[in-house]
């Protein structure tokens, strides 16, 4: 048994590269299969599906996971996460006593296994493929009162296909689900947001699929082309819960995040839009996130940036508060380019 951890910032890259994934496995009742002539590549039934073959492939050096049938993948911690629903440090505790470690970052960490994350894999694919699979969502009052606090109430719900993922469902368990789709409609994976009102330091707000490319699409595109508003302008804003308040009014769209790819300013094209207002969060992050997508839209559409109030976020607003600065910036007809 290893000390407690103290409540300070934690050495999970520490833990990661030292962690036993074979105990770990094997207290859940999961047992290893050799996988080829490598010693650390093994194979076993994926616990995050109904599984009949081993289809999780498993490498103990690099402490990470991967099922090719229902897209489960990660590393330790987060295989823990999954499996028990927890946030990282409760993840990290129990995989530190099942493996005998300790992340006290006082202590000299040990060789770090090479990182999964923010490598690129080599066999990174062309395009976002099409999920063979939908996962089943739920609904429970606490999920309906948090989103109804950021104005988002049953008809967007259902109609973006909302709802809580199942505590053992690959590794978003326990969040809020919001379905992906290209631009053709198909759905081609699924973001994961924390639900709560303070996001701890050490838990990502979003987690977006395994070797998914954003870059490659834009949130709420085939919504948009099935039904383009008069004038073909668009709004576009950082986040998935700003496009899904404001639906009901207005075709939104997001790049999911403070940035775009020259891929996603080609669908922008290819999807008639002429005119963007980009309304990024007001804070010095939107502000020179706008600044910088709209240098990058200005050689091909009127482009206009909506400056929002100090700490203010387009979900933020009821309809009636964001319309007048969308209207005062569609007024203003001198443009970025």
């Amino acid at each position: 048994m290893v000390n407690h951890m103290p409540s300070r910032r934690l050495d999970f890259k520490a833990l990661r590269a030292s962690a036993d994934f074979s105990k770990v496995l094997a207290s859940y009742g999961i047992a290893l299969v050799k996988d080829g002539s490598n010693p650390s590549q093994h194979k076993a039934l994926c616990p995050f599906h109904d599984d009949q073959k081993p289809s999780l492939k498993v490498n103990t050096e690099k402490n990470i996971y991967h099922c090719f049938v229902c897209d489960a993948g990660g590393n330790i911690l987060e295989f823990v996460m999954a499996m028990d629903g927890i946030a990282i440090r409760e993840a990290a505790r129990k995989v530190a006593e099942l493996s005998g470690s300790t992340i006290d970052r006082q202590a000299p960490p040990p060789p770090a296994a090479p990182e999964t994350p923010g490598t690129v894999p080599d066999d990174l694919p062309t395009e976002n493929q099409a999920l063979s699979f939908a996962l089943k969502l739920e609904q429970d009052p606490e999920l309906s009162a948090w989103l109804s606090s950021r104005g988002i109430e049953a008809p967007a719900i259902e109609r973006f296909g909302l709802g809580r993922v199942s505590a053992r469902s690959k590794t978003i368990g326990g969040r809020l689900a919001i379905p992906l789709h290209d631009e053709a409609g198909q759905l081609i994976g699924y973001c994961g947001r924390y639900v709560g009102d303070i996001v701890p330091d050490d838990v990502p707000k979003y987690l977006m699929p395994k070797r998914f490319r954003k870059e490659l699409a834009v949130f709420n595109l085939h919504r948009y082309r099935a039904n383009p508003p008069p004038h073909r302008f668009a709004v576009l804003v950082e986040s998935f819960l700003s496009v899904i308040r404001h639906d009901g009014h207005l075709s939104a769209l997001s790049t999911m995040g403070r940035s775009i790819s020259p891929e996603q300013i080609a669908l922008l094209r290819e999807t008639g839009i002429t005119r963007i207002l980009v309304v990024f969060d007001g804070d010095e992050p939107g502000r020179a996130g706008a600044r910088a997508v709209s240098a990058e839209l200005a050689p091909h559409f009127w482009t206009r940036i909506v400056d929002l109030p100090e700490g203010v976020k387009p979900h933020h607003l009821a309809w009636d508060a964001f319309r007048p600065f969308l209207a005062d910036a569609w007024q203003t007809r001198s443009s970025t380019n």
